[in-house]
């Protein structure tokens, strides 16, 4: 009889502390996903992309937003298959498809190319007779993120690189005609942002902040 009760409490101890094993391994699983770092939404980008651009230029007035026809093809070409692989080529081309514009990686990327922002302040110097009322251009920016939380030296990265912008450039005489008769443009700037994953070719995954700027030109009487 002494020997049937200590089993039933040696028993009932295995199964506290099986209990208590159980628990303390869901408890850590919990733990676990809440400190995953959260996935960075399109929300998170606008954020710290207006946060980022404000630091380097306060003076600046800038739209920035997201647009839902960037984002659903930006990530249609990142999931289209297992044998695609993404380029920054291949992301500015499908840029070009939304906006229906010639955005060109070696021209158009006001990170890589410091010129593209003297280019967009219209103060070429190059032959070229600047941009006139009623014109619009485009550039781009396509920044890694290091980490799964959105990275805000990708806002700082964007900001940094547009620290020159202006909203007010000089316009260029029309050589052809003189025709010009208004001194300066305005310039309103619409900046449309998203973060994506991509495979790459090396089949890494890389989560990218894409930027679109564009620039739309108007006459100052």
């Amino acid at each position: 009889m002494k020997l049937k009760k200590i089993a039933s409490l040696m028993l009932a101890g295995v199964m506290a502390v099986s209990m208590l094993t159980a628990c303390g391994g869901s408890t850590t699983n919990d733990n676990e996903q809440n400190n995953k770092p959260e996935e960075p939404t399109v929300a998170d980008v606008v954020s710290d992309v207006k946060a980022g651009i404000k630091s380097w230029n306060s003076d600046l007035e800038i739209t920035v937003e997201s647009s839902k026809n960037m984002d659903a093809a930006i990530k249609k070409g990142a999931d289209l298959n297992t044998n695609y692989k993404t380029t920054e080529e291949n992301i500015v081309n499908t840029l070009n498809y939304v906006f229906a514009q010639k955005m060109t990686v070696a021209n158009s990327d006001f990170i890589d190319n410091t010129g593209v922002v003297t280019w967009l302040n219209n103060a070429n110097s190059d032959g070229n007779k600047g941009y006139k009322d009623g014109d619009t251009a485009y550039a781009f920016a396509v920044v890694p993120v290091t980490n799964t939380a959105f990275d805000k030296n990708a806002g700082d990265m964007i900001g940094y690189a547009l620290r020159d912008l202006k909203n007010i450039v000089p316009t260029k005489t029309d050589n052809a005609s003189n025709a010009l008769s208004y001194e300066n443009l305005n310039v309103d700037y619409t900046m449309y942002v998203t973060a994506q994953d991509a495979t790459m070719a090396n089949n890494s995954v890389v989560t990218y902040v894409i930027a679109v700027l564009k620039a739309d030109y108007s006459a100052r009487v």
